[in-house]
């Protein structure tokens, strides 16, 4: 959550939930779920090749990820329709 405030004179100082100056706008910013996927296919691939392994497994392993992820969302569609 993030608090924008007018701009104002003086010294910018943080700005905490409880004292947050009347007439600042308060945006909610969140992941979608392109963010989350995104995150996790990245975090996947630094993980292996950290782990020091083959750049084809990296990419075979990305593959059956996100071929794992369309499965898994379509099967979650068709059992709430």
């Amino acid at each position: 959550m993030f608090v924008r405030r007018p701009p104002k004179s003086g010294l910018d100082t943080p700005q905490d939930w409880e004292e947050f100056e009347p007439g600042a706008e308060v945006i909610r910013a969140g992941l979608t779920r392109a963010d989350d996927g995104a995150l996790t296919v990245g975090a996947l691939g630094l993980g292996l090749r950290l782990a020091g392994t083959d750049p084809q497994w990296t990419y075979l392993l990305i593959g059956v990820l996100m071929i794992a992820a369309v499965a898994l969302d379509r099967w979650i569609r068709q059992a709430v329709a």
